[in-house]
């Protein structure tokens, strides 16, 4: 998983071997003794719940089982894709459930600047770029000025959204379940990866949750590019 997240996050020099010796060096950096069973990285993003277990052996408590289903699991999109729905997919503006918690009405408040630079852009131009922006700065862009508030959302944006805002199905089968689909509709099936992979909110998994492998497979990522970015890669 280590070498799936290098590959995938690690921009211009992706074609860089992952340095192992960097990331051996890192983690003795973290060991506060030498026989310590475990690494004390100090930093929020790693772990994601299984701190409790530490002294534990690594064996989970009844209502954890996410923290230990296999995040590598070749993973069936079919009930995924089935709960994205039929009906058709409206162009759309963001809201703050789409990219973030900021105050919705800020969405709605008129640009403070008159003459808007990014208003001599192409529209199609103005797509690529947000089509290439994670979902914080797109929008901040849309509160930067009334041209880009002014933009709706193709489904080609949703498209860019589900491996830019969810890199964690890097390396999975979805691409292979989405060409065999056919018709997709993107911001629907982006909503229900983002929720199917979502970390349980008690931190424990209910009796009969499902998608656990790929709710730890996210936990996993996150911590494999925390881990990476400790170790400067």
């Amino acid at each position: 998983m280590l070498h799936l997240v290098h590959e995938h996050t690690s921009g211009g020099s992706s074609q860089r071997a992952l340095d192992s010796y960097r990331i051996y060096l890192a983690m003795n950096s973290k060991l506060t003794h030498r026989n310590d069973a475990f690494l004390n990285w100090n930093d929020g993003r790693l772990y994601g719940g299984t701190e409790n277990f530490a002294f534990q052996e690594w064996e989970a408590y009844p209502g954890y089982e996410w923290l230990l289903a296999n995040p590598m699991k070749d993973l069936d999109f079919s009930e995924l894709i089935v709960e994205m729905g039929e009906t058709s997919e409206p162009v759309t503006n963001p809201t703050d459930a789409d990219c973030g918690s900021q105050d919705r009405n800020a969405l709605t408040a008129p640009s403070a600047v008159s003459d808007d630079p990014f208003s001599r852009i192409p529209t199609e131009i103005r797509l690529m770029i947000l089509e290439l922006l994670p979902a914080s700065s797109v929008l901040n862009l849309f509160l930067s000025g009334r041209t880009f508030h002014s933009t709706s959302f193709l489904p080609s944006f949703w498209r860019s959204r589900i491996y830019l805002d969810l890199p964690w199905f890097q390396g999975t089968s979805l691409d292979e379940r989405i060409s065999k689909q056919g018709r997709v509709y993107s911001r629907s099936l982006f909503h229900v990866l983002k929720n199917a992979s979502a970390r349980p909110l008690s931190g424990a998994n209910t009796r009969y949750e499902t998608h656990l492998s790929l709710k730890n497979r996210h936990r996993i990522w996150v911590c494999c590019a925390a881990i990476l970015d400790i170790a400067g890669r």
